[in-house]
């Protein structure tokens, strides 16, 4: 089977500026991403969509990024609202 073809290099570009990355998010992805994080949401898979589209806006394939998002999917707990910590689970990311 033969490899594909290598693209060619990446040409040279300033990192663009905060305001630069936001005016690059349509309204309709912030209102999307907004929608989604405000509801109930319980699988990770409901969070595929919206954050890719997001993440696609800020990192754009014509850089060469590939998104991959990974979503936290429990809520934070209180130490008050623990009552024995085998039952809870800890995730990379502390949560």
């Amino acid at each position: 089977m033969t490899q594909p073809p290598v693209p060619p290099p990446l040409q040279h570009q300033n990192p663009p500026t905060f305001a630069a990355l936001i005016t690059q998010v349509d309204p309709w992805v912030i209102y999307h991403f907004r929608l989604t994080l405000l509801s109930n949401v319980h699988y990770e898979n409901q969070l595929y969509g919206v954050l890719t589209l997001f993440f696609s806006s800020i990192f754009p394939m014509r850089r060469h990024f590939m998104v991959i998002p990974q979503g936290l999917l429990q809520k934070v707990l209180n130490a008050d609202d623990v009552e024995d910590l085998a039952d809870v689970s800890f995730g990379s990311a502390g949560g």
